[in-house]
């Protein structure tokens, strides 16, 4: 019964630093940032929303991505007209990054230059330009 016992305890020893010693990643986009502009079009106009002080009540904190290095990302944000929350995965593949919600869902390409990252996407019925910093 003791072999039985110290057997399992040591498969599941094996099995749990394999799970947690797998699946992270120290690419160079694992971080958060932050709002640096976002010009927002849902066809009346487009609008442009920066951190700057120029508009009021934006800050940094109103646009987040968080890549995180379990290739989970969390992106909140707190626009005029614009309140979301999303969630997903990500990966890298071919010196490009992708950010996935649901398996239905498009993918949306980063490019990522020194902490800055920029992507396009459509949320709300906005078509966004979006450039976020690492660096605040």
């Amino acid at each position: 019964m003791k072999k039985l016992i110290l057997t399992a305890v040591m498969i599941a020893s094996i099995f749990c630093v394999l799970i947690c010693g797998c699946g992270r990643s120290d690419s160079k986009l694992v971080g958060t940032y932050y709002l640096v502009t976002v010009t927002a079009d849902d066809g009346s106009g487009e609008k442009i929303y920066t951190s700057d002080g120029s508009n009021r009540g934006i800050t940094k904190k109103s646009f987040i991505l968080e890549v995180k290095d379990n290739y989970r990302w969390d992106m909140i944000i707190s626009l005029p007209d614009i309140e979301e929350t999303e969630h997903g995965r990500w990966k890298e593949k071919e010196g490009a990054c992708y950010l996935k919600e649901d398996w239905d869902d498009p993918e949306i390409v980063l490019r990522y230059n020194n902490g800055i990252v920029t992507f396009e996407m459509n949320e709300n019925g906005y078509a966004m330009s979006v450039t976020l910093s690492k660096n605040f």
